[in-house]
């Protein structure tokens, strides 16, 4: 779990798979509500722009599966403008992280 603060209306998240290419794949969810499902990682990037709600928000990265070689190797960027922080997952069963906004 991680928090990351943000004075944006809209951030970037960026996804990846950071080690083999293997078939991992997870869903993003901002409180409570998914915003994309069923992400196939690859080596490149896949960016999406979520509009955040006032107050907190709670984005979860879902590890769906392990891919063919465990462990699931999700990472994520959240960038809102210039700022940059980059998290990652590593996990050898379904697991989420959450990443309070």
């Amino acid at each position: 779990q991680s928090t990351v603060t943000s004075t944006r209306k809209v951030i970037k998240v960026k996804v990846w798979d950071r080690d083999e290419i293997d078939g991992d794949s997870i869903t993003l969810t901002l409180n409570g509500e998914i915003v994309k499902q069923h992400i196939s990682l690859k080596r490149h990037k896949k960016t999406y722009r979520i509009k955040l709600e006032p107050g907190d928000n709670y984005l979860v990265m879902y590890a769906e599966n392990l891919g063919t070689t465990p462990p699931n190797t999700a990472a994520v960027i959240i960038q809102e403008g210039l700022k940059k922080r980059r998290l990652a997952l590593k996990s050898d069963i379904v697991l989420r992280s959450i990443i309070n906004l």
